[in-house]
């Protein structure tokens, strides 16, 4: 529990930590407990419930492939291949191809989600040129019933200059290195560094961008947020809505709270493996989300020499 009153102690855990810990009570909009607490002049709140989002997982795939000794395969065009839950049946799952083809070759991962972002300028009278007097300003929002916990989310002054770095998630390698023609096909796990979004240090201008993805999301879906948007996902059902409550702390503990809360009602995603069929069907499959027989007939991924009509035709055996 983080009691109202935060020791100068967890400044370091403040600027390290992306969820803060859990609070249950609300509090006065300003609580003075010694000189003046700090003021908040402004929020500024902006909600996307369909951010898109993409990314480019063909030299994830090409490493793959490489890695089979298929060095001359290449990428195609295509309308993907994605493994989804029935929308009739959430026991079963079917297979989805994008409506809109790719018109360059390689494997993308495409989808939106939840993105919000909150810039609030905050003042303190004990401020002076050479420190600032704020301790924390943050963002707390309840947790969907049953849950009686807040979680926080900090916000910062820091010119995006801090990293946070986060681990990916799905079990596919994302960080490679390749280089065919001199056979060079490494992959290890990836390190996504998050950032606060925040665009000028020391203005008193106080900022946090961050992604609500539903339960269930795709793991490529979530690393590729934290891959292109520097956001890290929080987990929140599609149709549910948060309220968020803005706080300042100053060094003295003093708290001032906005007088009212900002609602966000959480749009429902979307995902798709777009572009070369058997690419994005290998990618599900290395990833435990598919049998690797199911890619068998999908088309792209050509190898001239070992492959010629594509490597999920002439190679993987179906069922």
């Amino acid at each position: 529990m983080m009691s109202k009153r935060t020791p100068s102690a967890l400044v370091s855990i403040a600027l390290l930590a992306v969820l803060a810990c859990s609070k249950t009570a609300d509090t006065a909009p300003e609580r003075r407990i010694f000189g003046s607490p700090p003021t908040i002049e402004t929020v500024t709140p902006i909600f996307n419930p369909q951010a898109p989002v993409d990314c480019d997982f063909t030299d994830i795939v090409n490493a793959l492939v490489c890695n089979f000794g298929f060095l001359d395969a290449q990428p195609q065009t295509g309308r993907g291949w994605t493994k989804a839950v029935d929308p009739n049946d959430p026991n079963k799952t079917i297979v989805v191809f994008s409506d809109v083809p790719t018109t360059v070759p390689g494997t993308f991962i495409e989808g939106t989600y939840t993105e919000l972002s909150f810039t609030v300028k905050v003042t303190d009278p004990e401020s002076t040129a050479q420190q600032s007097n704020i301790l924390l300003v943050s963002a707390s929002y309840q947790l969907p019933p049953p849950s009686t916990t807040e979680d926080t989310l900090v916000l910062f002054d820091d010119g995006g200059q801090i990293n946070f770095p986060f681990e990916q998630k799905a079990l596919v390698a994302e960080d490679c290195t390749v280089d065919i023609p001199n056979q060079i096909f490494d992959c290890g796990g990836a390190i996504y560094n998050i950032k606060s979004g925040d665009l000028v240090k020391g203005d008193g201008v106080y900022t946090r961008k961050f992604a609500l993805a539903n339960p269930g999301a795709s793991q490529f879906l979530n690393d590729c947020i934290k891959r292109s948007k520097k956001e890290i996902p929080v987990p929140a059902s599609a149709g549910s809505t948060l309220q968020f409550k803005i706080e300042a702390v100053d060094r003295q503990g003093n708290l001032s709270t906005w007088p009212t809360k900002l609602p966000a009602v959480v749009g429902t995603g979307s995902f798709v493996c777009n572009g070369d069929s058997c690419g994005c069907c290998l990618l599900h499959a290395f990833s435990q989300l598919a049998d690797i027989r199911d890619c068998h007939g999908q088309p792209g991924l050509i190898s001239p020499s070992q492959a010629p009509d594509g490597v999920c035709i002439d190679i993987i055996q179906g069922f």
